[in-house]
């Protein structure tokens, strides 16, 4: 049983979410899917906030190795 559940958790880390994040306009890639910021480290965050349709949205995203933006984390909260 341990180790179902194990292989579990590694093929879950191995492929990923089962729905990756779409941009939102406002997003750091919407519209631009490749955004480069060649001065980061790689695997260094970078944040974002910004207002849609009421809310105010933060956003996490991850310097790849390519230095490209990969959207790893969004939250979205009331803006009054």
């Amino acid at each position: 049983m341990k180790t179902f559940f194990l292989t579990g958790i590694l093929l879950m880390g191995i492929l990923g979410p089962a729905s990756a994040l779409e941009a939102l306009p406002g997003s750091l890639t919407f519209e631009k899917p490749i955004v480069k910021r060649a001065k980061l480290p790689i695997g260094s965050t970078v944040t974002h906030e910004f207002h849609y349709r009421g809310q105010r949205i933060k956003e996490l995203y991850v310097v790849r190795p390519d230095h490209s933006l990969k959207l790893t984390w969004r939250s979205a909260s009331s803006s009054r």
